[in-house]
């Protein structure tokens, strides 16, 4: 938005929803100054729309189910991102103080369309339907290992890269197979571990403690 003399630009204008001393501090040091991603006060809920997802892989919505073999990555895009954001609008109304935060909202479902982009292009393939290469995408990841959830470790603020972890304790099972993904691993025995003071760092601390 801009006139003569004035000129406000998308992120001020979120600023200034999620936080108006954000904006102010930016007007004041005439600059525009980004709103931190991380500490987002729906990050929770992204996490939360992803588990749902993926409990629902085997009975996808009709829109999923009927694309076939061949299916354009746009096409499965957006039958992806219909899913999500429906996945969204039922936690909004499970939740109505979300309601409250338009910016934060108009973000979360951003991130899930380009989840769901991200997810289009990494299961083309002219042999497999999209709903049963999706799931064979989710289940194995990155690596092809059966993982189970041991428990939630905490909630870092990793300010440098403008980002909240939220980390799980898994155990696994498998072989794991080296690729395009993983090029290399290494196998560190839990007391030789020296966390590292930042990022994951904190998790992989939090995680030694309760071991003992």
């Amino acid at each position: 938005m801009r006139s003569r003399d004035f000129e406000v630009s998308v992120t001020e204008v979120r600023n200034a929803l999620r936080c108006p001393r954000i904006f102010v501090l930016g007007r004041t040091q005439r600059d525009c100054v980004a709103f931190p991603v991380g500490a987002s006060t729906l990050g929770a809920v992204f996490h939360r729309i992803v588990e749902r997802f993926s409990r629902a892989l085997e009975t996808p919505p009709k829109g999923i189910a009927r694309l076939g073999r061949g299916a354009s990555p746009d096409g499965i895009a957006e039958e992806l991102s219909a899913w999500l954001i429906a996945l969204l609008m039922d936690l909004l109304e499970e939740e109505p103080t979300y309601w409250t935060m338009p910016a934060e909202v108009d973000d979360l479902a951003e991130a899930l369309r380009e989840l769901a982009g991200y997810m289009a292009h990494l299961i083309v393939d002219g042999a497999h339907r999209p709903a049963s290469a999706l799931a064979e995408l989710l289940q194995h990841a990155e690596l092809p290992l059966e993982g189970t959830v041991a428990g939630l470790i905490g909630v870092y603020a990793f300010f440098e890269m403008n980002q909240l972890i939220i980390a799980y304790h898994v155990t696994a099972g498998g072989d794991i197979v080296l690729g395009e993904e993983i090029a290399e691993i290494m196998s560190v025995p839990p007391e030789r571990i020296k966390p590292w003071p930042f990022g994951t760092g904190y998790a992989v601390s939090d995680w030694l403690k309760r071991r003992k």
